[in-house]
C-alpha cells in the first residue's frame, strides 16, 4: 500500500437484533409495490434476527418513479449517521 492509499474498511457482519434501513436511492418504493412483497421481506429478516425500517422518503414518486434528489441524499446520509443502523439495503435498483 502506497501512502496515499487509503485502507479497506470492512464492516462488521450482521448480528441477530441489528436494524437494516432500506432506502430509495433510485426508483421508488412505490414504483415497486404493484408486486407488493413487503411481507416476505420482512418475514425473511425477521427469521434471521433482524429488525427493518425504511428510509422517511422511500415511498415519495415523482415523474420520474422516484423522489426529489434531495430526500434521496437525505434518506441515504441519515442512514449512514444513524448508529442504531447496522446495514442498508436498496429497495431497488435503477437507473435515476
Amino acid at each position: 500500500m502506497t501512502s496515499h492509499e487509503k485502507p479497506t474498511i470492512v464492516p462488521a457482519r450482521l448480528q441477530s437484533g441489528d436494524t437494516i434501513r432500506a432506502i430509495a436511492p433510485s426508483c421508488s418504493r412505490a414504483f415497486v409495490m404493484e408486486f407488493d412483497n413487503t411481507k416476505w421481506i420482512t418475514e425473511r429478516f425477521e427469521a434471521m434476527g433482524l429488525k427493518q425500517e425504511f428510509g422517511d422518503h422511500v415511498d415519495e414518486n415523482d415523474d420520474f418513479d422516484s423522489s426529489p434528489i434531495p430526500s434521496r441524499v437525505a434518506d441515504l446520509h441519515a442512514a449512514f449517521a444513524d448508529p442504531s443502523v447496522a446495514g442498508i439495503i436498496s429497495v431497488i435498483g435503477g437507473f435515476n
